[in-house]
């Protein structure tokens, strides 16, 4: 669309012989004629639906935009001239809404700020990363080259089968976008040996299904966990604007306070985003996520077991390949990866092998060996009477294992005594049961490596 058709259309002049013959008619003044930036403006309506006419690649170049819009409104010589102005009352209103923004302290740049960081999160960020995986992904899948991936995989990292499947199961997670986010999984790459490719491995990933070329742009695709459950303010997740994002050392120590949210925001989808001089937006946002680490998963998982995970353990140093050609092989299993079945059936089929006992299974097992050690057996033969109560359980966790008696330890060492000897009589337990049990026990476990070789006769009761 030419400018003297723009200006027919913003003037509502009905044209005649051609746009330039109707201006000619209707005004014939070039003068009174705004720039281009300025008509673009006015025949979208407002800023920010031209905002959406045009292309971006950051929050800044929008807001950096939206100031050059503005002030090549108010320095318009066809506006700033009263009487020029009035020649186009659409024009004329557009400069006067910028005058007022330019004019009064901090509104252009709450204006500014809040309608980039608006635009940005909600459509322009998307629109690039689509735009840039949809290159990366426009092929049809092979599945002989998918298999050949495989094989090379094998050959460098030791992969077995399971490990590709879990690995698999990730990538087509992050290709599918209608995949139920209840059935969303993390991938866990881990091992306690340094120099095992942890880390390369999960940022070639990254970096392929973000449409990436190389791993030299993996910065835009690491963050923190703080950072993915928002505990600052207007903190935005960097997964809202990747199809997947890494994380190393995710986890702290003590999970305890933050394990609850992070199981939320794992298997939901879209999250909110405090904006600056506006209100909160609302964006679609799936939660892919490849956790690095040298801790076992089992460590942080506060819950007796956990499905949300795909724990890969990497203990073998890989064949010395190099980076490209590594990459390529990645890029060749991702590509050409399909999903084998559907979801509900791939999550049921995968459940045992990617259910990860957790911190609270961990602690039911010690309660429990410590309850079958020699060591209890000593304390209960020392007992004069004939039944005891949880009492005489928690005192020789606190006096033998210096267990610290709290809530939890004794909700956990009711469950390990009540799993191991039965529901009490009452409130009780039979102390010649127990001993029944704990025999039988240490008979059959005495080749065990916690009990050394023992008879009837090595027994303390």
């Amino acid at each position: 669309m030419d400018k003297f058709e723009k200006i027919c259309n913003i003037a509502g002049w009905d044209i005649i012989i051609s746009p330039e013959d109707t201006f000619i008619r209707m005004c014939n003044n070039l003068k009174a004629v705004p720039s281009d930036i300025v008509l673009d403006v006015v025949m979208s309506g407002d800023i920010n639906s031209y905002l959406f006419t045009q292309d971006f690649n950051s929050e800044d170049e929008i807001e950096k935009h939206i100031r050059k819009v503005v002030d090549a409104t108010i320095m318009d010589s066809a506006l700033v001239d009263k009487k020029l102005r009035k020649t186009f009352p659409l024009c004329e209103c557009h400069y006067t809404q910028c005058l007022g923004a330019k004019n009064q302290i901090g509104k252009l740049d709450k204006y500014a700020r809040s309608t980039a960081a608006n635009m940005w999160h909600s459509h322009f960020a998307r629109k690039k990363l689509n735009e840039q995986t949809d290159l990366m992904f426009n092929m049809e899948p092979d599945d002989s080259l998918f298999q050949l991936s495989c094989d090379t995989l094998k050959d460098i990292y030791s992969f077995t089968d399971e490990d590709l499947m879990k690995i698999r199961y990730f990538v087509e997670q992050v290709k599918d976008n209608n995949i139920p986010p209840s059935l969303q999984k993390v991938l866990y790459i881990w091992g306690e040996q340094k120099r095992t490719g942890k880390t390369t491995i999960a940022s070639t990933i990254i970096s392929i299904l973000n449409g990436e070329k190389d791993i030299n742009n993996i910065s835009a695709y690491k963050s923190t966990l703080n950072k993915e459950l928002q505990f600052s303010t207007f903190d935005v997740p960097k997964v809202a604007n990747s199809n997947a994002v890494m994380i190393d050392e995710a986890f702290p120590k003590d999970m305890s306070k933050t394990y609850s949210k992070f199981k939320d925001i794992v298997t939901s989808r879209g999250c909110g985003i405090d904006v600056k001089f506006s209100n909160a937006i609302n964006i679609d946002c799936r939660r892919n996520y490849i956790f690095t680490s040298n801790d076992a998963l089992k460590d942080f998982i506060k819950d007796w077991s956990d499905r949300r995970y795909l724990e890969l353990r990497i203990e073998n140093r890989p064949k010395q390949v190099g980076f490209d050609e590594i990459f390529d092989v990645w890029k060749s299993f991702c590509i050409n990866s399909t999903k084998p079945m559907e979801w509900a059936d791939w999550y049921e089929k995968n459940e045992e092998t990617t259910e990860v006992a957790g911190e609270m299974q961990s602690d039911f097992e010690e309660k429990k060996g410590e309850l079958m050690s020699e060591q209890f057996a000593s304390a209960i033969t020392q007992t004069a009477a004939y039944t005891v109560t949880m009492g005489f359980f928690f005192d020789f966790f606190k006096s033998y294992c210096g267990e610290l008696i709290n809530p939890h330890s004794k909700r956990m060492i009711k469950r390990a005594v009540i799993d191991l000897f039965g529901e009490p009589n009452g409130s009780a337990w039979n102390v010649s049961k127990i001993k029944e049990i704990l025999t039988k026990y240490l008979l059959d476990n005495r080749g065990d490596d916690a009990v050394d070789d023992i008879d009837v006769d090595d027994l303390p009761f």
